[in-house]
């Protein structure tokens, strides 16, 4: 359990593909199984080893020797090869580098250690061995190199170092220049091969530390700052070529099992950079297959919603047209029923006027010779009358209370006030009631209605007054914002100006139930012999609010009197 955490842990850090980690360690255990075993006699020095030289040897080993020696040139072109394809596609520099630098190592073997193998004029000893260091060194010194250039580069992005690949070109064959040059002496170099020690090649210690170190600190390092696959899969690699160090400091002659072992290593090490890449290019695909799929399944799902919206459209074009019926079927409606209540109110006038008139004329002819019943007959019908003359008034008013936009006026509020009151001058000085106004404000209104607007409210402040009470009226006005009537219903603008219009006063009052009904058509909260009335001037103040595109209502308790308040828009 333990382990398996370490791995995933160590994975999530470096981003290692596990399944090419576990190959290649699998493939580093089988030459470590064959070869050491070859160090449990007595002694290094005691070590019978099957070689190949010119005059005579196993030729199965040299052969087994060239396999990996062309196995892992191939390796580093076919590498090379798809890297420069990788970079093409995707603009990684990671990947063109780790290609670049098998593909020039595979460059300088093709050119040095196979042409040396088949047609040999110098002693293998030497020879094999120091163009196999002069590989090495070049393949990790190109790696090196390359990874402190993404690190200690300004950019931040690898993908932004684009324009700097054909500088790093140049300088990878700057190194191969360097290899050329060295193969010529490094031969020379005392100390190259030892059979004395233990270690017969200790120079091998070199490139096996600058393998170590770059795989342990270097590229974790890298992979880290820069989150590149290919730094991931450069690490793989470097555990076979690092192992392969290992064999190759150990052998004693060419061509036996610890050189072979070494070389297939080596192989394998080239190969996994080659892995990896195909690796890549599989999860990619999945991964465009994947993102293809969800890209379909957007597509479906987009149709559907598209479908959707069309069949939305479809019905709300259907209910707006339905409603713009309906619309112009009321507005029709409407239009009759003003027709009908004018004319209607016009033809029962006359009739009226006629019951009047008729009653006035037995009064002053036959009042004095007419019984008191037949006299109390005629005073109801001339009271009829009135109330049937008052209830066809104000159904002419709210039929004709409409707005229209050129009747739209300044108004002074207090004049207006003022003259209501001078109209109802008996009526106050008979209540003794005392009214204060304080409205000093002008608005866009239609004068007649708003005239007709406070003489309603504040004929009703007056009827409604309580016995033995002198009525006491106050009518107040001041400015709000719109902001604070967004809760209240109707046509009411949150960014206009207000007008807010009180008006007070210590009637009877009603009840808190009856705030909203009392602004209905016909409404009367009392009996006719109590109050006199026909139920529509509350109505009529609505219509003239609602107009005015203002909203109205009202606030009270039964006993302790009434407050109107008229919001109207400035």
């Amino acid at each position: 359990m333990e382990n398996r955490l370490f791995i995933r842990h160590y994975k999530n850090r470096l981003n290692l593909p596990s399944a090419l980690t576990v190959t290649v360690l699998a493939i580093c255990v089988i030459p470590a199984i064959i070869v050491l075993p070859q160090l449990g006699v007595n002694s290094h020095a005691d070590l019978k080893y099957t070689n190949y030289s010119p005059a005579g040897g196993n030729l199965s080993n040299f052969l087994l020797y060239h396999t990996w020696l062309i196995f892992g040139i191939v390796s580093c072109f076919i590498a090379g090869g798809l890297a420069l394809a990788h970079y093409a596609f995707r603009k990684e520099a990671s990947g063109l580098t780790a290609g670049i630098a098998l593909a020039i190592t595979g460059l300088y073997d093709v050119f040095y250690s196979l042409p040396y193998d088949v047609l040999p004029t110098q002693d293998f000893s030497d020879g094999l061995y120091s163009r196999w260091l002069i590989s090495r060194l070049l393949h990790v010194s190109i790696l090196v190199a390359s990874t402190f250039y993404f690190i200690f580069n300004a950019n931040k992005s690898i993908r932004e170092n684009n324009k700097d690949v054909p500088f790093l070109i140049f300088t990878y064959f700057l190194f191969f220049t360097a290899a050329v040059a060295l193969t010529a002496f490094l031969k020379t170099i005392p100390g190259l091969h030892n059979k004395n020690q233990f270690i017969t090649h200790p120079y091998e210690l070199l490139t096996l530390s600058i393998y170590l170190t770059l795989g342990s600190i270097i590229l974790p390092h890298s992979l880290q700052k820069f989150a590149s696959p290919f730094s991931g899969i450069i690490i793989i690699s470097i555990i076979p070529s690092a192992l392969a160090g290992v064999f190759m400091a150990i052998h004693r002659e060419d061509f036996d099992v610890f050189f072979n072992a070494a070389y297939f290593l080596r192989a394998t090490g080239y190969l996994t950079p080659l892995a990896g890449i195909v690796l890549n290019y599989i999860h990619a695909i999945k991964k465009e297959k994947q993102i293809a799929e969800h890209l379909r399944t957007q597509k479906l799902a987009s149709l559907r919603t598209w479908k959707n919206l069309e069949e939305r459209e479809s019905s709300l074009a259907k209910a707006g047209a339905d409603l713009e019926r309906k619309v112009e079927e009321l507005k029709r409606s409407n239009q009759e029923l003003e027709q009908f209540a004018y004319v209607a109110s016009h033809d029962i006038q006359e009739p009226l006027r006629k019951i009047k008139a008729f009653s006035d004329l037995i009064e002053r002819d036959y009042g004095n010779s007419l019984p008191d019943q037949a006299q109390d007959y005629i005073a109801r019908m001339r009271k009829a009358a009135e109330r049937l003359q008052l209830l066809i008034d104000n159904i002419l008013s709210l039929s004709r209370a409409r707005k229209s936009a050129n009747e739209l006026v300044m108004v002074d509020l207090k004049e207006v006030i003022n003259d209501v009151l001078s109209d109802l001058e008996y009526i106050i000085e008979k209540k003794n009631a005392r009214i204060g106004v304080k409205v000093d404000m002008q608005l866009r209104a239609i004068p007649v209605q708003m005239r007709q607007l406070f003489q309603n409210l504040i004929s009703n402040a007056l009827k409604f007054s309580r016995p033995e009470v002198p009525p006491l009226i106050t009518i107040e006005a001041i400015y709000i914002d719109g902001e604070e009537l967004k809760n209240r219903t109707g046509d009411i603008n949150p960014q206009a100006l207000y007008c807010r219009i009180e008006i007070i006063d210590n009637g009877i009052g009603f009840d808190k139930q009856d705030a909203e009904k009392i602004f209905n058509l016909f409404q009367r909260l009392h009996s006719r012999t109590e109050y006199e009335g026909t139920g529509l001037g509350l109505a009529l103040c609505k219509k003239i609010t609602e107009n005015h595109l203002g909203y109205i209502e009202a606030e009270g308790e039964e006993g302790n009197g009434a407050k109107i308040r008229i919001y109207l828009p400035c």
